[in-house]
């Protein structure tokens, strides 16, 4: 992959995304980012989120399919609460997604995604 890619930076609503609309509205929108562009590179930032639901877990392993299928990359960034971290270790979505601390490490990420996850 060349270095000059850009990373498309999805800043997911916060704090809390329970609601089945919200999920669906999320999913839309970075579905319409995958229509217009192959080989995309996105980080989803979820920095102002305290809770996620199942339905949302489920959004994002199907968002990660349609992301790698389309020869791009996805990367979970910005992890502050601990109560999404608990999730995503319980659920090990940790196994499917990369997850950075800020930009650069998902870039990072990005660029060489065969590096360990949990990039600080």
């Amino acid at each position: 992959m060349s270095d000059s890619k850009q990373l498309t930076v999805y800043r997911m609503p916060g704090p809390r995304i329970i609601e089945r609309d919200q999920v669906q509205r999320i999913g839309d929108e970075i579905g319409s980012l995958l229509v217009s562009e192959r080989g995309l590179w996105i980080a989803l930032d979820f920095g102002d989120v305290e809770a996620i639901n199942s339905i949302a877990l489920g959004m994002l392993v199907s968002l990660r399919g349609q992301v790698k299928a389309r020869g791009g990359q996805m990367v979970l960034m910005g992890i502050v609460s601990e109560g999404i971290a608990k999730v995503i270790e319980t659920t090990r979505l940790a196994s499917l997604f990369p997850i950075a601390s800020d930009e650069g490490a998902a870039l990072e990420a990005c660029r060489n995604p065969t590096l360990p996850f949990w990039l600080e």
